[in-house]
């Protein structure tokens, strides 16, 4: 459920997303910048939200600064078919860690999946509202055309922001984006898009011209982890060894995310093998962006346990889960480092 990513600078990665999503291969994350194992070398996987972007950036300056291996673990990065990936295989032992959004992990976890939230990586908005235009609001909507990535929340979280905003569902015409937003808005297809990032697209779109960027919780819906690390809860319990993995993991991606934020250039230089299709300008202007959206005022990873209960009810409340959940079952600090 969150989310997205990815001409001119834009056309490259348009392509390479299709390839994803129909089951071709994937750029390999392990690129020059991180480790040269084999899957069959690997002792644990990773596996990525989407193709590797400026987002995981704190995850390659983790891997190619050696922070895993200092913690005597070693790791595969995976890149997944499809946004959907992470809950299923991580719940079904297929995959050891994987990256998601907490909207995607409390739907999951509602739906009875073993899910859980160890850590979350960038824990301040980035799904976005972009519409083309200065200065644009909701308002500016009624009676566009308005473009999603087709996740299983993006319409009935759209609805509520009009809602909110005193308007009907009916108020747009919605359309699926199965290859990126990115592009339709600049082809004038789409006068908006909804569920995309602030610092990638938004970055993308700004470099082309003048556009709007309205993070969701300037625009009605409530504050949430924008990325997590999600773990199976059953076998944390169960499985000391996993345990002892995640937590030494989550050691190693802190000190990779510090120093991301510290060093923005470095950040730039361990992503930039692996995160293909962007201009080089475009790809260091999206690390300064996203840099910044790592800090957590309450140390790394933390996550709040009413504002996850508090996000579950508003998607209960709004049709996106549907039973009563509370939002904590969802997620445990309880292997982050103190």
């Amino acid at each position: 459920m969150s989310l997205t990513k990815h001409l001119t600078a834009t056309i490259a990665i348009c392509a390479a997303t299709a390839l994803l999503l129909s089951g071709c291969a994937a750029p390999d994350p392990s690129g020059p910048g991180g480790s040269a194992q084999t899957k069959d070398e690997a002792t644990h996987t990773l596996l990525l939200d989407w193709l590797p972007n400026p987002d995981h950036s704190g995850i390659y300056l983790a891997q190619s600064e050696g922070d895993f291996t200092k913690q005597g673990v070693n790791i595969k990065i995976q890149t997944p078919s499809g946004t959907a990936d992470a809950a299923k295989m991580v719940s079904t032992g297929q995959i050891d860690l994987a990256i998601s959004y907490e909207p995607d992990t409390i739907m999951a976890a509602a739906q009875g999946m073993k899910v859980q939230a160890v850590a979350a990586l960038i824990p301040t908005v980035l799904s976005s509202l972009i519409v083309k235009g200065k200065n644009k609001t909701v308002q500016d909507l009624q009676g566009t055309s308005v473009g999603n990535p087709g996740l299983a929340t993006s319409i009935p979280t759209l609805g509520y922001v009009l809602r909110k905003n005193g308007m009907s569902e009916s108020a747009v015409k919605n359309v699926s984006l199965s290859t990126g937003g990115v592009e339709p808005l600049l082809a004038d297809k789409v006068s908006a898009i909804f569920g995309y990032y602030s610092n990638i697209e938004g970055v993308q779109l700004s470099e082309q011209g003048d556009y709007t960027i309205l993070p969701f919780d300037q625009i009605g819906v409530p504050s949430f982890d924008e990325l997590v690390l999600v773990a199976n809860p059953d076998r944390l319990k169960a499985d000391s060894e996993y345990a002892n993995f995640v937590r030494k993991t989550i050691i190693a991606l802190k000190s990779g995310f510090a120093a991301a934020s510290s060093n923005p250039d470095k950040a730039y230089d361990a992503i930039k093998p692996v995160a293909k299709g962007y201009d080089d300008k475009t790809l260091q202007k999206m690390v300064a962006a996203t840099v910044p959206e790592y800090k957590n005022d309450n140390g790394f990873g933390h996550m709040d346990q009413k504002e996850w209960d508090s996000y579950a009810d508003w998607m209960y409340q709004n049709g996106l889960i549907e039973s009563e959940y509370q939002g904590r079952d969802a997620m445990t600090t309880d292997y982050l480092t103190r």
